[in-house]
């Protein structure tokens, strides 16, 4: 399971006081999720948190994970079954990973693939490559064709949620390109944090 959660400020400056009082909040609402431990980590203008349930990584499995050298922040709900190919292949390029639970090659694989020009291409070929290996599986011609309830939940979903990730995209980059009015930013800002709200509304326990 697990829970994630974060405060970020788009806005000038530092975060105040009262955001890691927010995201103690969000903890104490995810504590279900992750009866094991919870933390945050406040860097800049973002407070992550992480409550854990520990599956790897018993002893140094601790989020939100905090590379040493290059000051990189990881969170992760999920397992990574290939990290030790992973921390291999690191390894050999120079970002030797000393923990042993698995997300902590995330720091890593961050900064060896984050700049590729073609990561997203690479993302997307991944995406196909397990979809491909689930249906041959399940042996079934949909994802979902089991369950059609869900399957219908997810079909009605995924349009809303679509238009929203594009729309966060679009209001992203403009907040990253520059606005020189203050006012505009802001509600740039906002418009962003309501993108993100419906994201989560939709995706439910399905994301």
């Amino acid at each position: 399971m697990c829970g994630i959660c974060g405060y970020v400020s788009f806005r000038q400056g530092l975060l105040g006081p009262e955001a890691a009082g927010r995201v103690e909040a969000m903890l104490g609402a995810l504590a279900h999720r992750g009866p094991d431990a919870s933390a945050l980590h406040a860097a800049g203008s973002a407070v992550l948190g992480a409550t854990r349930l520990a599956i790897r990584g018993l002893v140094d499995g601790r989020q939100p994970l905090v590379d040493g050298a290059s000051g990189v922040v990881a969170v992760c709900n999920g397992e990574i079954d290939n990290y030790r190919e992973l921390k291999a292949w690191l390894a050999e390029r120079g970002r030797p990973v000393a923990q042993a639970t698995d997300v902590a090659v995330i720091p890593g694989l961050y900064l060896e693939l984050g700049s590729r020009p073609d990561l997203v291409a690479v993302i997307r070929e991944e995406y196909r490559l397990t979809r491909r290996l689930v249906l041959e599986i399940t042996g079934n011609a949909r994802l979902l064709e089991a369950h059609p309830i869900l399957r219908q939940a997810v079909d009605l979903r995924n349009p809303y949620v679509d238009a929203l990730s594009f729309l966060q995209l679009r209001f992203l980059r403009q907040l990253r390109a520059g606005v020189p009015d203050s006012a505009a930013a802001d509600r740039l800002a906002d418009l962003v944090l309501l993108t993100v709200n419906g994201v989560a509304a939709g995706l439910q326990n399905t994301g």
